[in-house]
């Protein structure tokens, strides 16, 4: 018997059904079927070297200023 913080009795758990793996893993692709997710989902073009960060940042500062440049141009296109 087990009590709660208040002393009450936590009643027992209804046993469990046995779990099947295959019947685990059917029921996993099917609520992902809709992904199309496939071995090569998670595949990458990088071939090991290391990062070359200020690639990486030059690239994102260049996506945000053409962000901030659309945002602009929306916004001069709606004043008028």
């Amino acid at each position: 018997m087990f009590l709660d913080p208040r002393g009450r009795i936590v009643p027992p758990e209804s046993p469990r059904p046995a779990a099947s793996v295959y019947a685990a893993w059917a029921s996993i692709e099917a609520a992902n079927d809709a992904l199309e997710i496939t071995p090569q989902t998670g595949l990458c073009r990088w071939d090991g070297q290391p990062v070359q960060y200020e690639f990486v940042v030059n690239g994102l500062c260049d996506l945000d200023l053409a962000a901030a440049r659309a945002a602009v141009d929306r916004d001069s296109t709606c004043a008028t």
